[in-house]
């Protein structure tokens, strides 16, 4: 459990504490944000309080998976690229194998996906990080290479439920 919540710190270097959100079984919405997400059938929200730049914890009902969603803002002048290169560096430092690191679309969006192995505990890492200004979330999921290919799929779902809608001023 240590091995998973480091890749959360390790993901969210210069994050901010999370903002006010509404949270059940399956939705989240955070309006400060402007985000909300509807987990697909199969997963629930739990509440998380470990990390206040985690705003959603969801599981699998059937144990297989966990998706963590997470919020950091990007410095001034600091690009998604950069972000992600010394995030990569400091996973590989504290013992994960980057398998890949790559730019992908997302209806016209800024995102980008990295694979990861976490050499310790042996379960895999897919995170996929979702540009919006200067506001980035960051969807990770952690499975067993066995369930990858089929989770890779839910996490997409998980991608294409979430809304964005103008950030509330507090």
């Amino acid at each position: 459990m240590i091995r998973f919540c480091i890749i959360f710190a390790v993901s969210l270097l210069f994050s901010t504490s999370a903002l006010a959100n509404f949270l059940d079984d399956t939705s989240y919405t955070n309006r400060q944000l402007g985000i909300s997400l509807s987990v697909p059938e199969g997963w629930v929200i739990t509440k998380q309080t470990g990390y206040p730049s985690i705003l959603a914890f969801m599981l699998s009902t059937d144990g297989g998976g966990k998706v963590a969603l997470s919020y950091a803002r990007l410095p001034a002048g600091k690009t998604l690229k950069r972000y992600l290169k010394e995030t990569t560096r400091t996973m590989q430092a504290t013992g994960f194998d980057i398998k890949s690191s790559k730019p992908v679309r997302d209806n016209g969006a800024v995102a980008w996906e990295v694979r990861a192995k976490d050499n310790l505990s042996r379960l895999r890492v897919l995170q996929f990080y979702l540009k919006r200004g200067n506001s980035l979330f960051v969807f990770t999921l952690t499975c067993t290479s066995k369930r990858l290919d089929y989770l890779s799929g839910e996490l997409q779902s998980f991608v294409e439920l979430t809304q964005f809608q103008s950030p509330r001023k507090p």
